[in-house]
């Protein structure tokens, strides 16, 4: 029987409708050769690769709509970047969510409490677009909240800006309607997941599909995404 998988963890994914981490940049990431970094106050920052960091965003846009360049400058103009410290929050319980984060360097997780227990519905790292998106899509309080797991530095626009930028530019309008897909269809693969009887095999699974960040997250952590015990999870593992 599964630990504390239960209705609410469905319940809430069903709303949550928000991971966008299965476009996989990781292997197309390169200097891009436009420098925004003092245009109109677009605030950008470089991480330790040496790659603008706004860059990454807008090529992430452009790996599901290639921008024209007005569309890049509008939109570069837009973006700002922060650097939250391990344990902060992104978003909290009942704030509305009024952003779009892209995460540079770092690794946040998304999740929700319910009658003391914690549900992680997702681990966000390096390369990846995220949101709380039933908050952010209806500007309605979050139920969601997402935290720092190591420092993490993020580039984000806001809904509005967004918004703007979707009406006046076909191709931003064309971004977002793809990023919406990529999400419903995250969306099922994660209650196919909280579906899977067994503990054993979810656990297998997330080791093979999030092996990079194993090391970077606790064992408390795994096992509330899992939806087992800590105890069961030691138990899984001894086996190996």
């Amino acid at each position: 029987m599964q630990d504390h998988i239960n209705r609410w963890a469905l319940f809430h994914l069903l709303n949550l409708f928000n991971p966008f981490s299965h476009v996989n940049l990781k292997n197309k990431m390169k200097n891009y050769t436009f420098d925004w970094t003092k245009k109109k106050g677009a605030y950008c920052i470089t991480n330790p690769k040496g790659i603008k960091t706004m860059t990454d965003f807008i090529q992430f846009c452009n790996q599901l709509s290639q921008l024209d360049k007005e569309a890049v400058d509008d939109l570069s103009n837009k973006l700002k970047c922060k650097t939250f410290q391990k344990g902060e929050y992104l978003v909290r319980d009942g704030e509305v969510c009024k952003y779009f984060f892209f995460i540079e360097i770092g690794l946040v997780k998304l999740f929700f409490n319910k009658s003391d227990k914690e549900f992680i519905m997702r681990f966000f790292q390096e390369n990846v677009m995220f949101t709380v998106l039933n908050s952010y899509l209806n500007q309605t309080p979050s139920e969601y909240i997402i935290k720092a797991l190591e420092p993490a530095t993020v580039t984000y626009i806001h809904h509005d800006e967004m918004d703007e930028l979707c009406k006046k530019h076909h191709s931003i309008e064309t971004f977002f309607r793809n990023l919406m897909s990529i999400a419903a269809l995250n969306m099922m693969k994660r209650i196919t997941e909280m579906l899977e009887e067994n503990a054993t095999r979810r656990y297998n699974n997330f080791v093979k599909d999030n092996n990079e960040i194993l090391q970077r997250i606790s064992l408390g952590d795994l096992a509330n995404y899992l939806g087992i015990t800590q105890v069961s999870l030691s138990r899984i593992r001894a086996k190996k």
